[in-house]
């Protein structure tokens, strides 16, 4: 094998595949860099749509258990008014 290093003018055809297959994985680097890039891009898309689905979440949770306070405070107000209305309604009882 000859080559530049050994005092050759023109690389060898052993160098030139060489080179070749640097080349192809130079090419596949690139590639793969770029699907990696378009996967990162889709994942950002999809990580805000999650922490906007998140948020909306929250909001509902946080509006649902302030209902059910107030449900149970009009719950504790219904239970206490019939027991009131019994009461003045048979004094002597």
């Amino acid at each position: 094998m000859r080559s530049a290093r050994q005092g050759s003018v023109a690389p060898s055809e052993e160098d030139n595949v060489t080179m070749q297959q640097i080349m192809e994985t130079i090419r596949a680097l690139q590639e793969a860099i770029t699907a990696s890039r378009v996967d990162q891009d889709r994942f950002q898309v999809d990580l805000a749509i999650s922490q906007a689905n998140n948020e909306e979440l929250r909001r509902t949770n946080e509006e649902l258990c302030k209902n059910l306070l107030n449900v149970g405070e009009h719950t504790m107000d219904e239970r206490a008014l019939p027991l009131l209305v019994k009461a003045s309604s048979t004094p002597f009882s």
